[in-house]
């Protein structure tokens, strides 16, 4: 989930979500195909070649951009850059895409050529094609739009008047357009815990669990708690690119989630809480995001009518694509962890996030 290079950490997660470009240039190869009303078999072939072009375009992105980041400390991966880079190359896999189609045309007129051709020289009758006749432009039908056309084309841009709009009073059109997802945070940011919180004692200097990938991200800072015979980390992590299930990191290192549980805390803000096992270990996490909004960013809804509803609760609003910053409390233990010590991780977790958002809030404002 991690590129390390050399004094940087990259996030995968953040440095290759090629699937709106994927996504995007499929879409625009079916409406291309459409247009010129390509036969299938064509489709079908400028679909896998529009895959091709975006796979290449995604790793020329993160190669390069690793490269140039490591070599020459030009950062290419985060804010306004690579929002220009992933359009510049997204216009790139288009032109590929229209120009494949050129070419897979040019073949078919070249094999229909030689197979005339072909007749020709066997001697077999080709019935000559009689010239086609021209048609004055006043007997040509003009296809006018319906009027269920007109209302739907009106609907969708009453939509995207009252998304500028909303917007407007949502942190600006600007904001929303160029700067919601670049983060605003400084990089040089520093969070510090206390060292007793919820009853748990923060060790100075202590070892970290080993091999702990998913506590790292981009920027991550982090603190060893204990009480009793119990040890937990809690940890920073950002930027992320809107929501950031941290639960696939634990899994791609091994982990199972045996359960998942989706929150609220009494001030009806939205955590996750997640018991995990790989082999004879058992693990229990606590973890949520906040946005450049001072809002706790709630986790995506797994069905269709949940996502559409989602989607117009916050129409126009900028935290849809607004940068994220993650707290996490993690217990790793080979003994199943009691109800006792999962309410203590929880009074650490719910302890230590008003502390994390206050500090970011703070340096987010004297940054802007």
């Amino acid at each position: 989930t991690v590129l390390e290079i050399p004094g940087h950490r990259l996030l995968v997660a953040e440095a290759c979500s090629g699937i709106n470009s994927m996504m995007a240039v499929m879409g625009f190869t079916l409406v291309l195909s459409f247009l010129r009303q390509r036969p299938w078999t064509v489709t079908a072939l400028l679909l896998v070649f529009g895959t091709l072009f975006v796979l290449w375009s995604n790793t020329v992105r993160i190669a390069g951009g690793a490269y140039l980041k490591a070599q020459h400390d030009i950062d290419i991966l985060s804010g306004a850059a690579h929002e220009w880079a992933s359009v510049v190359l997204f216009c790139v896999s288009m032109l590929l895409v229209i120009s494949c189609d050129e070419l897979i045309n040019l073949i078919r007129e070249w094999m229909e050529r030689r197979r005339i051709q072909n007749l020709i020289m066997s001697g077999e009758v080709i019935e000559e094609t009689p010239e086609p006749v021209a048609v004055p432009p006043s007997v040509i039908e003009v296809q006018r739009p319906s009027r269920g056309m007109w209302i739907l084309a009106s609907f969708f841009a009453l939509i995207g008047v009252g998304q500028v709009a909303n917007a407007s009073l949502n942190g600006g059109v600007a904001w929303w357009i160029w700067g919601s997802s670049v983060s605003h945070l400084p990089a040089a940011a520093v969070f510090s815990m206390p060292h007793e919180l919820a009853g748990w004692t923060r060790l100075e200097d202590a070892e970290k669990f080993i091999a702990q990938p998913e506590i790292e991200g981009k920027s991550s800072q982090s603190w060893l708690y204990e009480k009793g015979d119990l040890k937990v980390i809690l940890a920073v992590d950002f930027p992320f690119p809107g929501y950031h299930d941290l639960t696939l990191c634990y899994r791609n290192a091994g982990w199972t989630v045996a359960d998942l549980r989706h929150l609220e805390s009494e001030q009806a803000e939205t955590y996750s809480r997640v018991e995990l096992s790989r082999l004879s270990e058992h693990g229990f996490l606590c973890f949520s995001l906040i946005n450049e909004l001072n809002e706790w960013v709630e986790p995506p809804a797994k069905s269709t009518a949940g996502k559409l509803m989602k989607r117009v609760r916050h129409m126009g609003k900028p935290d849809w694509s607004a940068p994220s910053y993650q707290i996490q409390v993690w217990a790793q233990s080979f003994e199943p962890l009691s109800e006792q010590q999962k309410q203590d991780v929880r009074d650490l977790f719910l302890s230590a996030r008003p502390i994390f958002a206050r500090q970011f809030m703070e340096q987010l404002g004297g940054a802007r």
